[in-house]
């Protein structure tokens, strides 16, 4: 069953096309928590922790989550913007553990047959299979270091991340970093990537579930990345809407 938590429409607020509007779908389900982010949230009067798209994430919250069953039903959900979109952001969770999905399969294609500019929001954990429909695909790929928690072999999968440099021309890695990540070694863990897929451009952003944490963490990402001579991501979502869900 393909899950899809909530839709909107807002701008890209992190990467490659911050700014742009773009029409988002938040599929649910992932295969990483990363409790190292560090947010808390109650479920069932119990303390969790996880990233700041929990809710697309633990399972916990899968009764809130709509059950997809057919085309039709994200096809429809078009009718409630205007016509003028012409971005798509497929994001979670984790969109790619509906690889095989015939639903999800069925929606790539009717993406690309309305010449939607379409990018996946992917953890790089998970390979795709070389074929037609996942090509011409901008995958922005949000790599997870030590500081997520997650222990090496489950975050870090290069043949994966070799089947989507493959397949798209129009890739980019994504990494959310604070101080305490880079006085950590950051900087070793995100090398180490870019030695293995030289030409692909590096961003690094602030962790921030809201706007106080962002412009705290933001001045030492910034410095980090002059030195490094990454490219420095900004959070606008965070910014302008302080973390609230649907932006």
């Amino acid at each position: 069953m393909l899950y899809l938590v909530e839709h909107f429409y807002s701008i890209q607020g992190e990467g490659k096309f911050s700014g742009v509007p773009s029409l988002f779908f938040r599929f649910g389900g992932c295969n990483l928590k990363c409790a190292g982010f560090g947010t808390r949230y109650i479920v069932d009067e119990v303390e969790k922790v996880g990233c700041d798209s929990f809710y697309a994430v633990d399972s916990n919250f899968r009764s809130s989550w709509q059950e997809i069953g057919n085309l039709d039903q994200l096809i429809s959900i078009f009718q409630h913007y205007h016509q003028n979109i012409s971005h798509v952001v497929l994001t979670g969770g984790e969109p790619l553990i509906y690889v095989s999905n015939p639903v999800f399969l069925q929606f790539l294609q009717y993406l690309k047959s309305k010449n939607f500019h379409i990018t996946i929001e992917t953890n790089g954990t998970i390979a795709v299979p070389e074929i037609d429909i996942f090509r011409n695909i901008t995958y922005s790929i949000a790599l997870k270091l030590s500081n997520s928690g997650e222990e090496f072999q489950k975050r870090i999968n290069i043949e994966a991340i070799r089947s989507i440099v493959r397949i798209s021309k129009s890739t980019f890695f994504k990494f959310t970093i604070d101080q305490k990540a880079i006085l950590q070694g950051a900087d070793r863990e995100i090398s180490d990537i870019a030695k293995l897929f030289p030409n692909i451009p590096i961003y690094c952003m602030a962790i921030g579930r809201d706007r106080e944490e962002l412009e705290k963490n933001s001045p030492a990402v910034v410095d980090f990345c002059i030195k490094n001579s990454y490219i420095y991501s900004d959070r606008i979502h965070i910014r302008l809407w302080n973390g609230e869900k649907g932006y």
